[in-house]
């Protein structure tokens, strides 16, 4: 058996400019079945204390983050067997705030389907009472409009449009107030001076917004801006503003791709690349020993129900596979046009790269699609994670991951009680979090 604390003699120490491993982790149930699993605690799933357990489990191996994502609408069917209860992000990140003192804690607000004002002001608020760990990640949506009464949504170019102007909106309102607004004179009586509180008269394409912003600025001025858009549009947004890209990368070559066409798009912007961190989405399956992970990576595929599988390749790529043989290669000509009617763009390509490999079969498709979606999968012992993880982080694929283990408990445990002490003697992860807010805490330079 591999000792699971072995450090690579093999294998790099280190980035050259000194850079830490960026570490976030992604609240989730995950794999197929995976709640199934003796010890999954999903009996807790609705409990604060479940949450808390994890929030201080992360905050002591010292993760940058916690990250909460959102799912509006979903097929009732597949509660038959699938996790379909998820908490309004927001309230959940609040909940959090007490039982954590340094964990950046961030969650995904949609731009269709909400308003400037009120989001600048939630967004405040919890910047405040967390003093200043708090991130949004910012999403177009590509699925959700019939909770919201509309037939469909608008397509891409008209979301981003509208993302753009939102973000303008929000920003002008976090900025309404001067640093220095807040007088609190009880000699004179005077609570704030009204000359360093502005109104921002937004009349835009979108929006229209007075403000200013009924709170004072918080101590990030405003939350660390999260992306992950994968497609043309996706990225060019995600280029302007955020300070943290997820990327959803299923192989290296993948990531190096994504973080090389980043950097450079990041640049062209004017901005400063090395001021964004691109992390790289983590679906990682560990075991105590390599053998038990390739257990539990069969374990998570007998779960996929291959006839379900299919409807569910076929809805994403928008192509018919019903007359297929489950163990042959999707046909090239069958995928011609594949995803161009998909409203997320960049997960539908990633998805259709996958499908178009001619040494996968139908089935296999079925089961990368449904066990690890369009991230990269490492499978291995805690060496192993440790070792793969390295040579993306080292080799110019990635800034950082966002993790996913494929079980919990078990899985998140192996990794902090593991992992991260590998990594940390490999001088690769920090080993105490830096002063200050969360966005300085990741080595961004703060906001005046």
């Amino acid at each position: 058996m591999e000792s699971s604390r072995r450090v690579s003699s093999a294998s790099p120490s280190g980035r050259a400019d000194g850079r830490m491993m960026r570490l976030g982790y992604f609240v989730n149930y995950g794999g197929p079945g995976a709640w199934r699993l003796p010890g999954s605690g999903i009996e807790r799933q609705s409990e604060h204390a479940y949450y808390a357990d994890i929030a201080r489990a992360l905050e002591a191996a010292r993760f940058d983050f916690l990250f909460r994502g959102d799912l509006l609408s979903f097929s009732v069917p597949q509660a038959e067997t699938s996790v379909a209860s998820y908490f309004e992000p927001l309230t959940f990140l609040a909940s959090l705030i007490p039982v954590t003192e340094r964990l950046g804690l961030v969650a995904t607000v949609s731009t269709s389907f909400s308003e400037p004002f009120n989001v600048a002001r939630a967004f405040a608020t919890l910047d405040h009472l967390s003093g200043g760990r708090i991130g949004w990640n910012i999403v177009t949506s590509g699925l959700g409009a019939e909770q919201f009464g509309e037939a469909a949504l608008p397509d891409e170019s008209a979301r981003y449009a509208r993302a753009r102007e939102y973000v303008d909106v929000v920003t002008a309102l976090w900025q309404s107030w001067d640093r220095d607004a807040m007088v609190l004179d009880r000699a004179s009586g005077q609570y704030a001076d009204a000359s360093k509180i502005g109104t921002i008269d937004h009349r835009g394409d979108h929006f229209t917004v007075a403000g200013p912003l009924n709170i004072e600025r918080s101590p990030q001025t405003h939350p660390v801006f999260v992306q992950a858009g994968g497609s043309d549009l996706g990225r060019a947004f995600g280029a302007d503003v955020a300070e943290i890209l997820f990327s959803a990368s299923p192989t290296i070559d993948v990531a190096r791709q994504y973080y090389t066409d980043m950097r450079h798009r990041i640049a062209a912007a004017g901005r400063v690349a090395d001021d964004v961190a691109v992390m790289t989405g983590v679906s990682l399956i560990i075991g105590t020993t390599r053998a038990e992970a390739r257990e539990l990576q069969q374990y998570f595929r007998d779960q996929i129900d291959l006839v379900a599988g299919v409807r569910s390749v076929e809805s994403q790529l928008g192509v018919s596979l019903a007359d297929l043989e489950l163990d042959e290669p999707i046909p090239a000509e069958r995928l011609v046009g594949a995803g161009a009617g998909a409203a997320r763009k960049g997960r539908a390509s990633l998805m259709v790269g996958l499908a178009a490999d001619p040494t996968k079969t139908l089935r296999d498709v079925i089961v990368d699609m449904n066990t690890n979606g369009v991230y990269w999968q490492p499978v291995g012992s805690p060496v192993d994670i440790a070792d793969a993880l390295e040579t993306w982080f080292t080799t110019g694929a990635a800034d950082g991951f966002m993790l996913t283990p494929a079980h919990y408990p078990d899985g998140l445990g192996l990794f902090l009680e593991e992992v991260v002490p590998i990594l940390q003697e490999r001088g690769l992860a920090r080993t105490e979090y830096e002063d200050g807010t969360f966005r300085e805490n990741l080595g961004l330079v703060p906001i005046p």
